[in-house]
């Protein structure tokens, strides 16, 4: 592992997408590179602020979606299963 695949795999590793193998080989690599291990310091930061930020809509706007989805003829159109279910008992 070098710098440059540090710098590609990042990310993946911080959500904790990279196979065992390559986590292992990052942070061997990161262990004995300062400037890699400061910018997964600094990423990690970055991904804990964005992770704080957690959006929640409006519960009104929510339930709006909800009624317009369920009024949208692509919904009202859809084939009831149980129709087919009574037809055979």
């Amino acid at each position: 592992m070098n710098c440059e695949s540090v710098n590609e795999l990042a990310d993946l590793y911080l959500y904790g997408e990279l196979e065992s193998g390559q986590e292992e080989e990052l942070e061997q690599h990161a262990h004995g590179c300062p400037a890699c291990r400061s910018s997964l310091d600094r990423r990690r930061a970055l991904h804990g602020r964005f992770d704080a930020l957690a959006a929640s809509p409006d519960p009104a706007l929510l339930a709006q979606c909800r009624r317009g989805l369920f009024q949208s003829s692509a919904v009202a159109r859809r084939p009831f299963c149980g129709a087919a279910f009574s037809s055979v008992f």
